[in-house]
């Protein structure tokens, strides 16, 4: 891991391994593995080129985001627009993303697991790290 110009709080940096601890951990609707899944998705979401292509997040999805296949391509829209343009979200998104399968807590806890590892993610691009690597899942 690349070391810190400034030196990161040990609370902080605790904090942040049991988030990713916590992801990897099963949820109320997604198992570890596939909470992993979202975090890699969330990660992969800026350099998505479908992202980087197209103009805010619409539905139906008419191609492919840049992603490895773990996830229902519902899940991996919901991730990537929550991540890069979450400011465009409405209301018709979120139905026509029901709509189109991931159950409304199935999203509420994909958006829980989005938001903490990008919190993470952030912190460490910010101070100049390594993006923390994943624990295993536990299942």
């Amino acid at each position: 891991m690349t070391q810190a110009a400034l030196p990161v709080d040990p609370a902080t940096a605790a904090a942040h391994n049991a988030t990713l601890e916590s992801v990897a951990a099963p949820g109320a609707w997604w198992n570890g593995a596939d909470r992993l899944a979202i975090v890699r998705a969330a990660r992969s979401a800026p350099t998505c080129a479908f992202c980087a292509e197209r103009d805010g997040p619409t539905l139906p999805i008419s191609a492919e985001h840049d992603d490895d296949g773990e996830l229902p391509p519902i899940a991996v829209e919901a991730i990537h627009a929550i991540r890069n343009d979450s400011g465009r979200l409405t209301r018709r998104w979120f139905d026509d993303v029901i709509d189109l399968g991931l159950l409304p807590e199935a999203y509420v806890e994909l958006v829980a697991v989005t938001a903490s590892s990008v919190i993470v993610d952030t912190f460490a691009q910010g101070m100049g790290l390594d993006m923390p690597d994943l624990p295993e899942p536990v299942d």
